[in-house]
């Protein structure tokens, strides 16, 4: 007898186990994931104009490129264009903020060397469109790989 119950403490312990090490976070979010990749600008709207063709027609205009671990980069291979920075979610994963080093003015309010938080629209594998409000004007990107 005694040696049943301690078989089957043993089991529950170790069930328990299991249990407790699945629930621990390993790795990025499924947001993050879907997120992970490298983007062109399907559509770029400030203030409810669109400025996708002047932005893509710029010379220092480039994809960007999200990392699982939290870092972008943009342009990088314009040299003096690009940018990097960080990235990360908040509010139950409904933002995403960017907080920039280098970039180009043109391309405000991303390539912008600040931290800006932009509410995630849309996210799904390939496609993500953010938006924000800049200098007063509602702000829209639309990113697909």
């Amino acid at each position: 007898m005694m040696k049943f119950k301690n078989s089957l403490l043993f089991l529950i312990s170790v069930v328990l186990l299991i249990f407790i090490n699945s629930c621990k976070k390993d790795g990025p979010s499924s947001e993050e994931k879907l997120i992970a990749g490298t983007y062109d600008v399907e559509l770029y709207l400030i203030g409810g104009f669109d400025s996708t063709a002047s932005l893509k027609s710029n010379p220092c205009y480039g994809l960007i490129t999200f990392e699982s671990d939290g870092h972008i980069f943009g342009n990088r291979h314009l040299g003096s264009c690009s940018f990097l920075g960080t990235y990360g979610l908040s509010n139950n994963d409904k933002n995403i903020t960017f907080a920039l080093q280098g970039g180009f003015p043109e391309m405000a309010p991303l390539g912008i060397p600040v931290s800006i938080t932009w509410q995630i629209i849309e996210l799904k594998d390939e496609q993500m469109t953010f938006e924000t409000i800049y200098t007063g004007k509602i702000c829209k990107l639309k990113l697909k790989e």
